[in-house]
């Protein structure tokens, strides 16, 4: 009976591997066929691990090709990390194949259940565990969470991906010694290197889900980012993703690591400008911010031995800024934009769009030493640049390649780029040109047909926003820079000199509205997202009712615009759609009036 055991545990536990292999194969597109895959690898690590605390002895001829108790714990853990980051991804197919029905699958399912039932009541009969191995036979797949269409998202989905790194990472070290010194002598392993390089973006995704993990912590304050103590980790899943990868000779992921690393030190310096104080800013320190432990997270990320740790959080928020663009710009010089394109593309992105993040920040939080002139035209100058970096632009960019989501992202920091610009031209326009104080009235243009700096900037933008919206129909991301596009627009009209400008500003706002309406009527979006639709509302109704007091002071004034005024003064944000039907009413008003005259 004893001999019988010790051949029939690894054999089960074969079984079960390929059992859970073949339903990753076909797909896992429900919580119970995931949770059936996990409770297969669940007992068969039970298995693995009872086989290995037996000793086992000459095998018959037939039983001579079993594997071994270290190759089959290196199985599972290899295909425990796998099944993990499938779950994650979210990319399934339909269980069983598009000609099974769905009462065939659910027998199926039933069959799969019950026979296993039976293997985990066998296993729960062998031989206790240490106190660590129950804590890993135990692990939830999916922790409390509601079993439900989206069960494999959100918070689930970045537990997975922390957990299968974890998993992956052990994998490796159960890789026999002659497998890594033969790669240590001869430079060269396949299994090795395709073992590192999964391991690699399998730490990317956890440095991703630590972060993510974070900022759904903090939902409840949608203006928060993530912690400081979630980019301590996070950095260092990444720099282990890129020593991984380059050592597995794989330049395109290292360099996407690296280039994500710079990403965390600009999440860092978007903190600290959150936290700075906006009066006696120059006089702040990291510690008068930040606890010690936020100060060590914020010396690591910038890996400099003569950090200043008494330094002004201006200059520690340059440096991070500085670190966010460079080490991204040093991942995509170190990549042959012909061989490796799709990375050398994502990367020209990312450049772009840790550019603009600095522009925000400088926006944000100026320098002191800094006029405001200075200061804008420092904004347009790295505006420039971020608009050259995108994929396309510049001379030695990569293309786009007809990627229809790299170009929907290209076109929308392109978007990003125009109305910054924008909105540094309406200030730089709004400043006094003179030694005289107070606001100066704007001049009339010398060349009417030639538009002004700030209406070509927004033009720009809106055609780049149009392009984006063709790439992907309902984009609420789209939409939302449409809104704030039509924004801008209503500000350009009130800076320009006209009788029908005011209407032309409310137009827009109107404009403006209407799309703020429809996205808010569709469901979906990040908690982000929801906020950003929220305070744009807000800031709707108030542009608004500041048009419509500005149409009833001027010469053009009736009582159309006064009792849409006294409308508008009742309203909530949440009402803004009674507001436009209220619009809409007055303007057929006017056309019937204006026809039967």
């Amino acid at each position: 009976a004893k001999r019988l055991e010790v051949l029939a545990l690894p054999i089960a536990a074969l079984v079960l591997l390929e059992l859970a292999s073949a339903m990753l194969r076909v797909g896992a597109s429900s919580p119970r066929q995931q949770a059936l895959i996990w409770r297969a690898l669940l007992t068969a690590r039970k298995f693995v691990l009872d086989a290995a605390s037996l000793p086992r002895p000459e095998p018959q001829p037939f039983f001579s090709k079993l594997p071994s108790k270290e190759e089959l714990l290196l199985r599972l853990e290899h295909l425990s990390g796998r099944a993990l980051l499938f779950f994650a991804d979210a990319q399934t197919a339909l269980f069983a194949g598009t000609s099974t029905s769905a009462k065939e699958c659910k027998s199926v399912l039933d069959e799969l259940e019950h026979r296993l039932a039976r293997l985990e009541d066998w296993a729960k009969c062998s031989k206790d565990l240490d106190q660590e191995e129950d804590v890993e036979l135990r692990w939830n797949l999916f922790d409390g969470e509601a079993h439900g269409a989206h069960g494999a998202h959100g918070t689930c989905a970045d537990r997975w991906r922390l957990r299968a790194a974890w998993h992956l990472e052990r994998s490796v070290r159960l890789l026999p010694a002659h497998i890594v010194e033969a790669r240590c002598q001869r430079g060269c392993s396949a299994l090795l290197n395709e073992l590192m390089m999964t391991v690699s973006i399998s730490l990317s995704e956890a440095a991703v889900a630590v972060v993510a993990l974070a900022e759904r912590a903090q939902d409840s304050d949608a203006h928060q980012v993530p912690s400081l103590e979630a980019l301590q980790p996070a950095n260092e899943h990444l720099c282990r993703a890129e020593d991984l990868a380059d050592a597995a000779g794989y330049k395109a992921a290292a360099a996407l690591a690296r280039a994500s690393r710079g990403h965390l030190c600009g999440l860092a310096a978007d903190e600290l400008v959150q936290l700075a104080p906006k009066r006696g800013r120059s006089g702040s320190t990291l510690h008068e911010l930040l606890a010690e432990d936020e100060v060590e997270v914020i010396q690591s990320l910038c890996d400099d031995d003569d950090f200043p740790e008494a330094g002004d959080v201006m200059d520690i928020i340059g440096r991070l800024s500085d670190l966010a663009v460079s080490e991204t710009f040093a991942a995509l010089n170190s990549l042959d934009p012909v061989v490796e394109s799709d990375a050398a593309t994502t990367l020209s992105l990312m450049a772009s769009g840790a550019i603009q993040a600095a522009v925000g920040r400088l926006q944000t939080l100026p320098p002191p030493d800094l006029s405001s002139e200075e200061c804008g035209r420092a904004q347009l100058d790295m505006l420039s640049q971020a608009l050259q970096t995108l994929p396309g632009e510049g001379a030695g960019c990569p293309s786009l390649g007809g990627n229809t989501l790299l170009e929907r992202q290209a076109e929308i920091l392109a978007a990003q780029a125009y109305l910054a610009m924008t909105e540094v031209h309406l200030h730089l326009n709004g400043l006094p040109s003179g030694p005289r104080s107070g606001r100066q009235k704007p001049s009339k243009p010398s060349k009417p047909s030639k538009p002004s700096k700030p209406q070509w900037s927004l033009e720009k933008g809106r055609s780049a926003l149009h392009r984006a919206a063709v790439k992907v129909e309902h984009d609420p991301v789209v939409k939302l820079l449409l809104v704030h596009a039509h924004l801008l627009g209503a500000e350009v009209q009130g800076q320009e000199i006209g009788p029908k400008k005011p209407e032309h500003s409310l137009e827009e706002l109107i404009s403006a509205s209407r799309i703020s309406v429809d996205l808010n009527q569709s469901e979906g979006g990040s908690v982000a997202l929801q906020a950003a639709s929220r305070e744009t509302r807000v800031l709707l109704l108030e542009s608004m009712r500041t048009s419509l007091r500005a149409l009833c002071t001027g010469k053009t004034c009736n009582e159309g615009w006064k009792d849409l005024y006294r409308f508008a003064l009742k309203l909530q944000a949440s009402q803004l759609d009674e507001l436009i039907l209220a619009y809409d009413e007055r303007h057929l008003r006017n056309s019937r009036a204006s026809d039967g005259g």
